[in-house]
């Protein structure tokens, strides 16, 4: 039986010593559990004992969700790894020590990571579970919103009303379409679309008349620097009018018979990184080009490329395809050996998995998409088998080794280095 993606379950106390009705009314023993694992698994030393669950008002949880409900869908920016974001639910503190689960929207399916955790020296809690899940990203917001649902029938039911998570949710769930646009909109640029700059809503019009399609919107939204949305929407347009002086595409149908199962396209688990659904792809399309693992593959002569100089303000470069040819790809500028063939290969996977549209960016984004991309082109590239190859194993191997293969498959040190920490590192390899 598949666990659920979600559970947050409440059983509900009496606490009369707690003043503020709202805490009052929703304090309960709280388990999070996400995919079968338990979230708030923790040590209790004053009681001396491990519990499942905290003993905590609910309402706090649930305002931050709902406080930051566009937010967590959304925006996929990195946030700092060794500081709390408003993606944690450290955020939701209220003097409450709250599990260090940060909530990393990715597309279609969200990354949550929660780490041991211990809020001070002077608490007694102490979370002992470590762990990493993808969700499927609508099952994991029905979760938060049924949590949300059940707080609120909650201070219903103690005739608790008009608080601020009621006024929140109320104003959440009575925006019409254009609106709730805006604010998934806003929220990719990472920015609060309750409190916005007055001038966004313009920007991003523009944008939207320049990059037409939803989805390409939504790349270039992912990346772009807020401030330089009508900047960056006007190299595009520049970049855009460079295809038509550019030769036809390479025909496709040296890698277009290839079939896509659902482990090359899709998470088959929800413990399964998005980037490892790029290795499959990519080998199977390596079998095409260049089954010789060994050998550095020709990229610059199936992706026809461009520079049209400008500022691109996040976007790497944009892509143009259609069904029977493989992508043109125009960067922002020129660009070193290595960089320009990794977002050749990565156009590739666009034309590959995304086969219907016409237009896509490459960029610096965190989106599961331009996550199973970069991982495509690094094994396209540099296969990990084709490493291990040429190094003769990866045991001791240093910086030189590493250039050394680098400059064999014609890609950046960095690359390779990813490939042997992701893929070769584990004891079995070595």
């Amino acid at each position: 039986m598949t666990p659920a993606p979600l559970t947050i379950a409440t059983e509900w106390l009496e606490a009369p010593e707690v003043k503020a009705p709202e805490l009052a009314a929703t304090w309960a023993r709280i388990e999070i559990s996400i995919a079968g694992e338990c979230v708030t698994l923790l040590e209790d030393r004053r009681a001396q004992a491990v519990h499942r669950g905290l003993y905590a008002p609910a309402y706090p949880l649930a305002e931050w969700i709902a406080y930051n409900w566009w937010l967590i869908q959304f925006d996929t920016r990195d946030q700092k790894k060794d500081e709390p974001g408003r993606h944690s639910l450290l955020r939701a503190n209220d003097g409450i020590p709250w599990p260090d689960l940060r909530i990393s929207p990715k597309g279609d399916h969200t990354e949550l990571v929660w780490t041991p955790y211990r809020h001070s020296d002077s608490s007694s809690i102490s979370y002992m579970k470590p762990g990493r899940a993808y969700l499927p990203s609508n099952d994991l917001y029905v979760g938060l919103a049924g949590f949300v649902d059940s707080v609120l029938e909650r201070l219903e039911t103690a005739d608790i009303q008009d608080t601020p998570l009621s006024e929140e949710w109320e104003a959440i769930n009575s925006l019409d379409g254009e609106e709730r646009s805006f604010a998934k909109a806003a929220s990719r640029l990472g920015i609060d679309p309750f409190n916005p700059p007055e001038s966004l809503a313009g920007h991003l019009t523009a944008a939207e008349q320049v990059l037409g399609d939803e989805s390409t919107l939504a790349e270039f939204l992912d990346a772009v620097d807020p401030a330089s949305i009508e900047a960056g929407a006007a190299w595009i347009t520049e970049s855009t009018s460079a295809f038509k002086s550019m030769p036809s595409g390479v025909p496709g149908n040296a890698i277009f018979d290839i079939e896509l199962d659902s482990d090359s396209t899709s998470l088959p688990d929800y413990f399964k990184p998005p980037w490892k659904v790029g290795y499959n792809l990519a080998r199977e399309v390596r079998k095409k080009l260049e089954p010789d693992l060994s050998e550095r593959i020709k990229i610059e002569d199936l992706v026809p490329k461009e520079v049209v100089e400008g500022k691109n303000h996040g976007v790497v470069a944009i892509g143009d395809k259609s069904r029977e040819t493989l992508p043109r790809i125009v960067f922002g500028m020129k660009q070193s050996e290595g960089t320009e063939r990794f977002a050749q290969a990565r156009s590739l996977w666009h034309a590959l998995a995304q086969r219907e549209r016409d237009r896509f960016l490459i960029t610096n984004a965190s989106t599961e998409e331009q996550q199973m991309a970069r991982s495509f082109a690094a094994e396209l590239l540099a296969p990990a088998e084709g490493i291990k190859e040429i190094l003769h194993g990866i045991y001791g191997i240093g910086e030189t080794e590493i250039e050394q293969a680098a400059n064999h498959f014609g890609v950046s040190s960095r690359v390779v280095g990813h490939q042997i920490e992701n893929q070769l590192a584990g004891p079995s390899y070595i």
